[in-house]
Order: C-alpha cells, then structure tokens, then sequence
C-alpha cells in the first residue's frame, strides 16, 4: 500500500512513516506542508494520505478539500490535536476513514490499515 504522510512536525513524520514503513511493509513517504502535499499527489498516486488538520500554509482541513477535488476517490486518515471539524466529519464526499486525535498508538492506525486492505466483508467471501 501506497501511502503518504502529511504533517509539519517533521520528526513526528519521518517517524510515524518509519515506523508504518517497518511494520507493514507500506511504502510510505511524508511531506511537511499543504504545498508539498499538492504537487506530490499530481505526480504520484497514494492509496492512503494520512493528514494533520493544521498545517503553517493550510488549516481547518483545507488542504484535504483540495486533494478531494483533485482526486475524488482518495482515501484519508485525519491525524490532529484538535476536534475533526464539522464541515469535514458531515461531508459525506469524502472518503474519511479514520480520525487519530494525537497522541495516539501507531498500532491502532495499523489495524485501521489493515481493515482497508481486508475488509471483513471481503475476508468472509474468500
């Protein structure tokens, strides 16, 4: 699985990424701001953006509007120290699968990640 950190806490980003890069064998990148963030989703496909709420260059979720513009069926885990915002928690078109208010145990975002991979629905058919 593809998927792409998003937070300007570098050293919380390079270790969340190492760490989901070790354990399940993801291939996992990070970038530290929104801009960034941009320009590596128009080059590159992710299937999982894991994505702070609060950025320098972007805030209130933003940033995860934008990239849901470009690229309607892509699939978020929201990381923050704050409350998930109305206008994002009620936004039905978004693909919102979790949301990690921090500190949180990278564990827990495992199993989260292995749901989207395994479903159980489909892990029952096979």
């Amino acid at each position: 699985m593809k998927i792409l950190v998003i937070d300007d806490e570098e050293f919380f980003a390079q270790t969340l990424t190492q760490l989901l890069g070790k354990s399940q064998s993801h291939e996992v990148t990070y970038v530290t701001s929104a801009k960034d963030a941009l320009d590596i989703i128009n080059r590159i496909k992710y299937d999982l953006i894991i994505c702070d709420l609060r950025l320098p260059d972007d805030s209130n979720g933003g940033l995860i509007m934008k990239i849901n513009t470009i690229i309607p069926e892509q699939e978020f885990f929201i990381i923050s120290a704050y409350e998930i915002p109305k206008h994002l928690r009620d936004n039905k078109e978004l693909n919102i699968r979790a949301y990690f208010e921090k500190p949180f145990n990278v564990q827990d975002m495992e199993v989260k990640i292995n749901n989207l991979i395994f479903p159980k629905n489909k892990a029952a058919s096979n």
